[in-house]
C-alpha cells in the first residue's frame, strides 16, 4: 500500500472507532444498564470495535518485511477471526 492509501485506511478506521465509541456512550447513558437490549447492543459495539482495531493493525502491518511483523499479523488475524465468532 502506498503512503496516501495507508493514511486513508488508518483515517477511515479511526473515524469508525470514533463513531462506535460515540454510539456506545450515547446508548449506555440511556435506560437501564441491565436491559438485555443494552447488553446486546454493547456487545455488538465492542465486537465491532475489536474488528476495526484488528483490521487496522493488519492493514498497517501488511507488506512489512521484518521478522516479528509476521507474528503480529497472525495475532491480528486470529483476533479478527475470534471476534467474528463472538
Amino acid at each position: 500500500m502506498g503512503t496516501a492509501s495507508m493514511t486513508y485506511y488508518i483515517e477511515t478506521n479511526l473515524i469508525c472507532l470514533a463513531i462506535l465509541s460515540i454510539l456506545k456512550t450515547q446508548y449506555s447513558i440511556r435506560g437501564n444498564r441491565t436491559s438485555s437490549s443494552i447488553i446486546s447492543y454493547s456487545h455488538i459495539i465492542t465486537v465491532s470495535t475489536i474488528l476495526c482495531i484488528s483490521d487496522m493493525v493488519a492493514g498497517v502491518l501488511r507488506g512489512q518485511q521484518k521478522p516479528f511483523i509476521h507474528v503480529l499479523q497472525e495475532i491480528s488475524n486470529i483476533v479478527f477471526d475470534i471476534s467474528l465468532t463472538l
